[in-house]
């Protein structure tokens, strides 16, 4: 019997663990979330709100109590301790003692950590479903008789093991006084001293003891080559081998099989706790910075509505009171939204800051902005074409309209795609008939769209109809607001501004 077969950190035990969405890698390129997180988040995304509010309430536990955080942070390194210790015993070519320490070492790892966490949950007043089910499992394996007495046997061991700091050798010298045979007659629990007078005159201890030589102490490693050092290390591993291989083997009850098994159960909590302490420190930074954070209401009804709304992307080169803040409100009759702007208007860097806000609620976390509601999507979608890694390999053009294809077929309702200059390489009458249609493909597959564009005749065509939003990025303000679209993208002023008159 196993006990943690059932127990995902990231799902409830009633809703399979495979995810319904598999994001395309691009997305998490052209949104850059390797600047973000350390490990990629995108194999956790889920459109499930069951799920979305499962890691809610795990996150804000840890929120709430930060000792939560840090013990979910040193199981996190636990459980990769076993992952390794796992590892290592199906590489076999171990001695068998060998296999008796690393069982040894393996199940005290384990037994170690159930105990920790079990007595340090129990002080944790935790709220979340996930935090009280893994109490229920921690609290039943504890009571389990197999774990206690294989628990007790290995701390009797591993203190016997853990106080080992000298060992004694015996030799036996012939008549001549020179050594017949040798032989480790005790192990000790303290470190041996130099008997010679100034380093009892250092250490002020002059008074005969036990441990104290009555010669110097020579260091091996001046006195000794490293082929008589080997010599030396191998004989002494001969010997205890011989005394506490018994001891080590007799650790190895029937039990042990059961304990690997537990041991290996908890395996697969691995990357689900790696996902947990990255985006545990990617929050903390972020309000450390100063960045507003907050859990979205999950609604049902297509409707977003997002206020204070940040890309923590600029953190690396602003301050968060430097950053311009803005909203974005959506629902089932405004589903495509055409940017407009001038050029280095800020276009870009909101249509990442919505997109990371639908990403980072499929994940559970909170999304950077003061105050939220959404929708979670189904799919989220991005294309980037200044970004693509194969626009060179075939027309731009092309390899633009093949890329478009792949997303339409993978369309789904309560997709969320975010566009940016899409068509952009060829002339604008055309462009702007080419992202029409497909924006109206959009809205018949019931999708949602932010599309960022300097395709002004887009926006006109759109702005009266239905299921159309028109916004507009207002210049040297980075503020984007609903209006009709105008009409410049300002060139030729930042033109000037560099010279080029």
């Amino acid at each position: 019997m196993t006990y943690f077969t059932d127990f995902h950190f990231l799902t409830p035990e009633r809703i399979p663990q495979k995810t319904d969405s598999v994001l395309a890698p691009e997305v998490g390129e052209q949104l850059q979330l390797s600047l973000l997180f350390a490990h990629d988040p995108m194999p956790y995304f889920t459109a499930d709100p069951q799920a979305i509010a499962y890691r809610q309430g795990l996150f804000r536990d840890m929120d709430d109590h930060p000792a939560l955080a840090t013990l979910i942070g040193e199981m996190r390194e636990q459980i990769g301790i076993l992952e390794d210790l796992c590892r290592g015993e199906s590489e076999g070519a171990a001695t068998d003692n060998e296999a008796c320490v690393r069982d040894l070492v393996l199940l005290t790892v384990y037994t170690r950590l159930i105990k920790n966490t079990h007595a340090r949950l129990a002080g944790i007043p935790a709220k979340s479903a996930c935090v009280k089910r893994l109490g229920e499992i921690l609290t039943r394996i504890a009571a389990d008789t197999d774990f206690q007495a294989l628990s007790d046997r290995l701390e009797r061991i591993s203190v016997d093991i853990e106080q080992i700091k000298s060992v004694t050798v015996g030799i036996n010298l012939d008549a001549q006084l020179r050594p017949r045979e040798a032989g480790v007659v005790a192990i000790g629990s303290e470190y041996y001293k130099s008997g010679e007078w100034i380093d009892k005159l250092l250490r002020l201890e002059f008074t005969k003891k036990d441990f104290t030589c009555i010669a110097p102490l020579t260091p091996l490693s001046k006195k000794l080559t490293a082929q008589e050092q080997q010599l030396l290390q191998n004989a002494l591993n001969a010997a205890l081998n011989k005394i506490m291989g018994q001891s080590l083997r007799r650790a190895r009850g029937s039990s042990v099989r059961t304990l690997r098994a537990w041991c290996r159960d908890l395996l697969p909590l691995l990357p689900e706790l790696t996902f947990l302490t990255d985006a545990r420190r990617l929050i903390t930074a972020w309000r450390e910075a100063g960045v507003r954070v907050c859990y979205p209401k999950l609604r049902e009804d297509s409707a977003t509505s997002l206020r204070g709304l940040c890309n923590p992307h600029l953190l690396r080169t602003l301050r968060a009171e430097q950053i311009v803040i803005n909203g974005f409100t959506a629902d089932r009759d405004r589903r495509a939204f055409v940017l407009t702007g001038p050029n280095s208007g800020g276009k870009t860097v909101y249509t990442v800051a919505v997109a990371l806000c639908y990403l980072c609620a499929g994940l559970g976390m909170p999304i950077p902005a003061a105050e939220g509601e959404l929708t979670p999507a189904s799919n989220i979608m991005t294309h980037f074409p200044g970004l693509n890694a194969n626009q060179y390999r075939i027309g731009r053009l092309e390899e633009e309209c093949r890329h478009l294809a792949e997303l339409k077929q993978a369309l789904t309702p309560g997709t969320v795609l975010f566009m940016d200059e899409t068509f952009s390489s060829t002339g604008a009458e055309e462009a702007t008939a080419l992202a029409e249609k497909y924006l109206d493909t959009l809205l018949r597959a019931d999708c949602l769209c932010l599309f960022s564009t300097h395709l002004h005749d887009l926006a006109r065509r759109c702005a009266d109809k239905t299921g159309y939003v028109t916004l507009s990025a207002q210049p040297n303000s980075y503020r984007i607001a609903p209006e009709r679209p105008g009409g410049s993208s300002y060139a030729e002023q930042i033109a000037r501004s560099y010279g080029l008159n």
